[in-house]
């Protein structure tokens, strides 16, 4: 950008080549990325699934040329599947999902989703974290991570064993007392997390 300034007299001016002036200002595009993620359980169980959801906004004033999104897998977890941008599908090489979100105008954004089930080892908190980049130069690159947490239970609430006619009446199956066929049980209530428990076997 050049800036030029003139002056100017009516009269009695001996010297006209000093009445302008020139600066010359180069301006670097400026962006701002910001990302946020959230996942749709607080607190789930081993072998649940869970659905995350991040999305990538620019604030601008520039276009955040190369605006990246970089999605780090936790130990416990496995990639089942996800839907990028435009509804591409995404996948987890090495257990990391990059989305390119291209050259993002300001203002703009893009989002994705993507699931996993919880492993049997996992922890007994899964923290999922995710960081965006970009070429343009950013005036806060302190907003460009986000993380989204789930309590896991290792105990999966279920039903086992048998109804019978306790002949003795000493509470214990011995041998010769015969099962009761077709009997419904009901197991509900809350787990340990709070979560609604309800499970029903014949």
């Amino acid at each position: 950008i050049t800036n030029t300034a003139t002056v100017t007299a009516d009269s009695g001016e001996t010297d006209t080549t000093n009445n302008s002036a020139t600066e010359d200002l180069t301006a670097s595009p400026i962006s701002d990325l910001t990302v946020s993620k959230s996942v749709d359980q607080a607190a789930a169980q081993v072998g649940d699934t869970l659905t995350y959801s991040v999305t990538v906004t620019n604030s601008g004033p520039s276009t955040a040329v190369d605006a990246t999104a970089v999605d780090t897998l936790p130990a416990g977890v496995t990639f089942v599947s996800g839907t990028g941008p435009g509804g591409g599908a995404l996948s987890a090489p090495g257990g990391v999902i990059t989305v390119d979100g291209s050259d993002l105008s300001s203002n703009g954004d893009f989002s994705f989703t993507y699931q996993v089930t919880i492993d049997s080892d996992a922890a007994s908190s899964i923290s999922n974290s995710v960081s965006v980049s970009t070429t343009t130069t950013e005036s806060n690159s302190g907003n460009n991570s986000a993380t989204a947490t789930t309590t896991v239970d290792p105990l999966t609430s279920s039903i086992a064993g048998a109804v019978y006619v306790d002949a003795n009446d000493n509470g214990v199956r011995d041998a010769g007392e015969e099962g009761i066929e077709n009997v419904t049980l009901q197991l509900s209530g809350t787990d340990s997390l709070g979560n609604s428990v309800s499970r029903q076997v014949t």
